[in-house]
C-alpha cells in the first residue's frame, strides 16, 4: 500500500475517528482505525464496540491496500509532522514508512 495524503485532512479524520476508539480494549484491534487505500480515497473506520465511526478523505493512491494502524500513535505522528503532505508505505510484512 502506498499513498500520498494531505496532512491538515488525515490528521482531523483521525482526531474524529479517535472518539470511537477503546481506550483499554480486550480486542487490540479496536484501539486502532483501519486505513484502506483505494483509487477512490482513504477509507477509515473505528469501532470500540458500542459506536463506530467512518470517514473517506481523497488521496494520491500509487498502491491499493489496507492496514489497522494505532489510533494514539497515529495521532501523535501527524501533530509531530509539519510538512504539507504525508507519503505513507506499507510493504507485504505490514512494516509501515511515513514521511
Amino acid at each position: 500500500m502506498r499513498f500520498l495524503v494531505d496532512r491538515e485532512k488525515l490528521c482531523e479524520a483521525v482526531m474524529n475517528l479517535s472518539r470511537a476508539v477503546a481506550t483499554k480494549a480486550t480486542f487490540p484491534v479496536l484501539e486502532g482505525i483501519y486505513m484502506n487505500a483505494t483509487s477512490d480515497g482513504l477509507k477509515m473506520m473505528a469501532y470500540n464496540l458500542e459506536i463506530g465511526m467512518t470517514k473517506t478523505i481523497d488521496i494520491t493512491c500509487a498502491e491499493e491496500g489496507s492496514i489497522v494502524f494505532k489510533a494514539k500513535l497515529l495521532g501523535d505522528i501527524l501533530r509531530s509532522m509539519t510538512d504539507d503532505t504525508v507519503s505513507f508505505e506499507v510493504n507485504d510484512r505490514l512494516v509501515c514508512k511515513i514521511k
